[in-house]
């Protein structure tokens, strides 16, 4: 099982405010507990409800080489992060995207030896929901967005015999998961993020396969199907979207981020 994220044992938080203004309280760094025995942890996907009630979500494991990766969640209260009791599928198992809508809701999603879940909160414990898989190859889920209890959507990739790539999405309508198919670009893809202000409106993110590099995806959920949106791609190394925002506003996409996770040589430019 691939193992996401970067180890560490702390967390910066910052109190917002719109608008920002200069003397916004400064980032700080946060210990974070870790469960016992554990030996390597991470944590990969945050989501807050309020200033305190935010829930971040990972993975531990107790050895470096061998041993079953076990799920993590960690409350924050306000004043620190306490470690939640989470069920760990079997074959092991990592959460990597969570979205709270309240204290008491929050859908987290993650992948192991046995395919691809889901874990939802309700206030008091966590428990594991089914989902579907789909045909084809082994599937990961990377991001979920959540508008209400029963709307929300996750995102990932699944991969087949091939190595070719092919972007997922997963639905909930309060009660089960449903596969809602994203467009696959020629060249295939994967969705690394999404964000949704409705049951009818997310933006997704992700990358597609360009001749040993990457370059940038973006589609529209309108609520019966995903749409491929224009995005602009550097000419110049390999880039990924990863993370997206959505407001209620009319202009609904708010920020894609890029990130460069390859650099080619260019004569103008020299070797990075």
């Amino acid at each position: 099982m691939k193992r996401l994220g970067l180890t560490f044992a702390a967390v910066a938080l910052v109190a917002c405010s719109a608008p920002a203004v200069a003397s916004a309280t400064p980032w700080r760094i946060v210990p974070i507990p870790v469960p016992a025995g554990t030996v390597l942890s991470a944590l990969n996907a945050v989501s807050c409800s309020g200033a305190e009630a935010c829930t971040a979500v990972g993975y531990y494991g107790t050895t470096h080489n061998t041993g079953v990766d076990r799920t993590l969640a960690e409350r924050w209260n306000g004043s620190r992060w306490e470690i939640q009791p989470t069920p760990t599928p079997a074959g092991g198992g990592l959460l990597s995207g969570v979205s709270c809508v309240s204290r008491v809701l929050c859908v987290a999603v993650g992948q192991g030896e046995r395919g691809i879940f889901s874990e939802i909160w309700n206030g008091m414990a966590w428990r594991v929901v089914a989902m579907p898989s789909p045909a084809g190859g082994r599937s990961s889920l990377e991001s979920v967005s959540c508008s209400s209890s029963s709307a929300c959507m996750a995102v990932g990739m699944q991969i087949n015999d091939a190595g070719e790539q092919a972007p997922i999405a997963e639905r909930w309508n309060g009660v089960t998961w449903q596969i809602e198919t994203p467009v696959t670009p020629p060249q295939g893809g994967a969705l690394s993020g999404v964000s949704c202000t409705s049951a009818s409106a997310c933006a997704a993110v992700g990358s597609v396969p360009l001749g040993g590099v990457s370059g940038t995806l973006a589609e529209r959920w309108n609520g019966s199907k995903w749409e491929v949106q224009p995005t602009p791609t550097q000419t110049i190394g390999s880039w990924m979207a990863s993370r997206v925002s959505r407001s209620s506003s009319a202009r609904p996409l708010v920020e894609v981020s890029a990130s460069v996770v390859a650099w080619i040589p260019s004569p103008s430019i020299g070797t990075a």
